[in-house]
């Protein structure tokens, strides 16, 4: 975490087995952009289906439980733009969810950090 919150490093490389935390220092590094350095998110992983997945039972989790969290994301609704399964809006920047089988949903996004997490063949990168 001092390595992704520290502006002089530009790359940050893991090489990990499966199964060691990965998503909680994903969910951790997302948090603190939310709260401490708030900027467009773009968070790819493997399929659609899977990015959908962990915004429903990993993230939306995350942001209704962490006091520090609680509030910056509206509330759900059936049709607010700002709260969506795959976008969330938060106070100077926003959340993006999409799969790395579905180059369109991720084409044309002006974003600042890139994460991508999951692989199941290689190890993953998080630049900023």
């Amino acid at each position: 975490m001092d390595a992704f919150s520290d502006p002089a490093v530009e790359e940050i490389v893991f090489m990990k087995a499966a199964q060691v935390g990965w998503t909680d220092i994903l969910l951790n590094a997302v948090a603190y952009c939310m709260d401490q350095d708030p900027a467009p998110i773009l968070l790819v992983q493997p399929t659609l289906d899977v990015a959908k997945n962990f915004s429903k039972d990993r993230l939306a989790p995350m942001l209704r439980d962490t006091p520090q969290l609680h509030g910056l994301v509206s509330p759900a609704r059936k049709r607010d733009a700002d709260n969506a399964i795959l976008h969330k809006v938060f106070p100077n920047g926003h959340i993006s969810m999409g799969g790395a089988n579905s180059p369109a949903g991720l084409a044309m996004r002006a974003i600042r950090s890139w994460d991508s997490a999951n692989f199941q063949d290689s190890s993953s990168i998080a630049s900023r």
